[in-house]
């Protein structure tokens, strides 16, 4: 496995984006109706269902909307899972296609705490569903936006886009990516496989959260619910076709001096989840992908 690394370049003019692409797939397209009915019938569980209480990683706050994703629609189709080199072979991310051979994630998936690539086999499984995904494809190449120094002290630009030998995209679909201004009415929703659902092994959604801040280094602060495993799941924008945009891709939370992740919290900055602003990372997508 090749690794090398580009350092992210601010997009110098906001909203600038690489277009979504819908599967080929059965039923992998939609269109267009009412958020709530389009978010309600794709993802395809009822809300609040089947969750255990989390022992670490990130923060759950009272009053969420979560649900599990078992649709294999677009664009759920696009979202998977990432099984890591480091641990004792069950550790994972969750990783989103951007480009047919391309996939989204965090920097700390693939570093240890002194910004070291973790050598070994990284593989991603798209939309798996109760441990089951009818694909999987092995990385081959990386960029990062963190290297020599612990991710954790670099959050804003805790990002990485891996290359995968096969071109998934062309069947599961591909997510589009923008930057966006950040306002206090932008609706955003965070998939991801969060450890408290089924282990892992189902996506989950939280729905209609916010990004509420950025810290002083510059990653932003949100209200997304999520446990161990949703680092690197994209926490999306539909606009008005409905059409899916990765504006931000969560990385942690904010634990107050804690050892263990806060569950059934109300919301506040000092308890907040982190993510990596697409702007940190869009100009590194288009240099990938202007250079095949």
């Amino acid at each position: 496995m090749r690794t090398d690394r580009l350092l992210p370049v601010l997009a110098s003019i906001l909203l600038a984006a690489l277009m979504p692409a819908a599967a080929a797939m059965n039923g992998a397209a939609w269109t267009p109706g009412a958020p709530e009915d389009f978010l309600q019938s794709m993802v395809g569980h009822s809300f609040g269902q089947g969750f255990k209480s989390p022992v670490e990683q990130v923060n759950v706050f009272t009053g969420t909307r979560r649900q599990a994703i078992t649709s294999n629609a677009y664009p759920w189709s696009a979202i998977g899972r990432l099984k890591l080199a480091k641990g004792t072979g069950n550790s994972w991310c969750t990783a989103s296609l951007i480009a047919r051979d391309l996939i989204l994630t965090n920097a700390h998936c693939i570093e240890d705490e002194d910004g070291n690539i973790i050598r070994g086999a990284y593989r991603f499984f798209p939309n798996m569903v109760g441990g089951q995904a009818r694909a999987g494809s092995d990385v081959v190449h990386m960029w990062w936006g963190t290297s020599g120094v612990n991710p954790n002290t670099r959050a804003q630009d805790d990002w990485a886009i891996l290359r995968i030998r096969d071109p998934l995209g062309t069947s599961y679909g591909t997510l589009g990516v923008k930057t966006m201004e950040f306002t206090e009415d932008l609706n955003l929703h965070l998939a991801a496989y969060s450890g408290d659902y089924n282990g892992g092994l189902t996506a989950t959604f939280s729905r209609d959260c916010r990004i509420t801040g950025q810290d002083d280094r510059g990653a932003l602060l949100h209200n997304c619910s999520s446990t161990k495993g949703s680092s690197g799941g994209p926490l999306l924008w539909f606009d008005g076709e409905q059409k899916p945009w990765v504006v931000a891709v969560n990385r942690g939370e904010r634990r107050d001096g804690r050892n263990e992740s806060l569950v059934n919290i109300p919301y506040s900055h000092r308890h907040a989840n982190i993510a990596v602003s697409a702007s940190r990372f869009l100009s590194t997508l288009r240099s990938i992908l202007g250079a095949r």
